[in-house]
């Protein structure tokens, strides 16, 4: 029990440390409060419903498919949104 209360108090110490440095990074940009808590907002959502699907995908056709197709969609939706055409 002890090593799982010392690994859950470090990966959660570890993820409060990163949503604070993004916050901060992200108000200096220019965004407000609200806007850094609905960006934040989205992409838990994004996150959420892109792993569900990608689970059901993994068992459906197997997760060495999925592996192998997820960076290729992941640089397509980079070059989608980034404005670029290369």
């Amino acid at each position: 029990m002890a090593k799982y209360t010392a690994h859950q108090t470090l990966h959660w110490l570890f993820v409060g440390i990163i949503v604070l440095v993004f916050t901060l990074l992200i108000q200096e940009r220019g965004l407000s409060l609200f806007q850094v808590g609905l960006s934040f907002a989205l992409y838990s959502g994004a996150v959420l419903a892109l792993e569900l699907s990608t689970g059901g995908l993994a068992n459906a056709g197997g997760r060495r498919k999925v592996y192998v197709i997820s960076p290729g969609s992941l640089a397509a939706i980079q070059r989608r949104f980034s404005g670029t055409t290369c």
